[in-house]
């Protein structure tokens, strides 16, 4: 169960779509706290993948998006941007295997 509004996620979702270049492929998972419902407040942890993009691309799309994240959602934001072909660190294999996909790059509406 994620501990997001159906508001926030609709919000994450419009922020990422409108943030995010068309030509990348990616899905958005949220993670850690935002999964646990006795949790209180805190931050948003989100796991985002990017298929095929650099390091150099990676770090440019994390500095755009999650200030606009916390923006609009008015708490801090985690982000943690991953491209899946590469080894993943030890946050991105827990957020990829326990995280809930909210969004995506062909379906911002589709939950998986």
């Amino acid at each position: 169960m994620v501990r997001l509004t159906p508001a926030e996620q609709a919000t994450i979702r419009s922020v990422c779509h409108s943030h995010l270049p068309a030509d990348l492929i990616w899905r958005l998972r949220v993670f850690g706290s935002c999964l646990n419902e006795e949790a209180r407040g805190g931050d948003v942890d989100l796991y985002l993948e990017l298929e095929g993009a650099d390091a150099t691309r990676r770090a440019a799309v994390a500095r755009d998006l999650r200030p606009a994240l916390e923006e609009a959602l008015d708490r801090p934001v985690d982000l943690v941007v991953q491209d899946p072909a590469q080894p993943l660190k030890a946050v991105a294999a827990i957020a990829r295997e326990q995280g809930i996909r909210i969004a995506q790059a062909d379906s911002g509406e589709q939950v998986s």
